[in-house]
């Protein structure tokens, strides 16, 4: 088990590469990436996220000792940023190796639904400056 809130970028491949396939029939990924508009249509320039990094620790810990106990999968790597995220990047990721295929989906998405529910992270929705005209 392992996860990090970090300022650097994160990637399914940082998340995968410390993944033991051994024994393991499926991996199930899920990544979360910054979205170019808001909810009501306005252009962002990036988001920023900001961390409770002691607590978002415990909670973390508690979704992967869950996701242990249920579904009985030890190799899961969960990786969030905190700081300055670009439109486009990754803000989240999530990677799970399982012994079968319903059990990995159902533990990647009990992780996001958990992180998002439990975990202290705070997004700051950051808008682009319009560029006007000059005559």
């Amino acid at each position: 088990m392992h996860f990090k809130l970090t300022t650097d970028p994160i990637s399914i491949e940082d998340a995968t590469s410390r993944l033991s396939q051994d024994g393991n029939g499926a991996l199930v990924t899920f990544s979360g990436h910054i979205r170019p508009e808001d909810s009501f249509g306005n252009n962002l320039s990036h988001m920023e996220y900001e961390a409770y990094v002691e607590m978002a620790e415990m909670e973390l810990q508690k979704i992967a000792d869950t996701i242990e106990k249920r579904w009985g999968i030890t190799e899961l790597v969960m990786l969030h940023r905190t700081g300055r995220v670009e439109v486009n990047e990754p803000s989240v990721v999530i990677a799970v190796a399982a012994g079968h295929r319903p059990e990995g989906f159902e533990a990647c998405r009990f992780a996001i639904d958990e992180l998002k529910r439990t975990v202290p992270l705070w997004k700051h929705e950051v808008l682009a400056i319009p560029q006007t005209q000059s005559e």
